[in-house]
């Protein structure tokens, strides 16, 4: 079966594709290696939606876009605490394609900052959710039912230490400034 690759323009027009079948594209660095295995095949869903992309104080926390890399947590002053943990995440070329949304959905050892999400109490908006947010817990204890759901965002809340920080040999343990 040959792959087809469907490009969006809006989140709206891509959930509806995603709802009818297929896979979301949006860094690709697990999607693409199923392909390349011939493990994935079918309809791939991808959207160009700015909705998708960047990095928003929220009151007391973070909004990021779905479609954020790694690399741009890294490139972000406001998402300092995040940092070690999106380090952690593969290589540079890894970082530069790793999207915060697509580790939602990486199993195995893939998923570190779905942990570190879970650790700090995210919460995830799906497109056409009107906003509303889903507990990260809850998400991922059922992420297999949202599969056919397009992730518009995820916000996290700023731990209340202004000093805490996740300890870059631990992803999951949440510390106090050591210095």
């Amino acid at each position: 079966m040959a792959v087809t690759v469907e490009t969006h323009e809006t989140l709206t027009e891509a959930a509806r594709a995603l709802g009818q079948g297929g896979n979301y594209l949006g860094g690709g660095t697990v999607l693409m290696r199923g392909v390349n295995a011939g493990e994935v095949q079918g309809r791939i869903v991808r959207s160009r939606d700015p909705a998708l992309r960047g990095i928003a104080a929220t009151g007391d926390g973070l909004r990021v876009g779905a479609g954020t890399t790694m690399a741009e947590i890294l490139a972000s002053r406001d998402a300092a605490f995040l940092h070690p943990v999106a380090a952690a995440i593969g290589g540079p070329q890894v970082r530069a394609m790793a999207t915060v949304g697509g580790n939602l959905f990486a199993y195995g050892n893939y998923g570190d900052f779905a942990a570190a999400l879970l650790a700090l109490g995210a919460t995830v908006t799906l497109a056409g959710s009107g906003g509303r947010g889903i507990s990260i817990d809850d998400f991922l204890r059922d992420r297999d039912r949202y599969a056919t759901s397009l992730v518009q965002s995820v916000t996290v809340p700023r731990p209340r230490d202004q000093n805490a920080q996740f300890d870059a040999h631990s992803p999951l343990c949440l510390m106090g400034n050591q210095n």
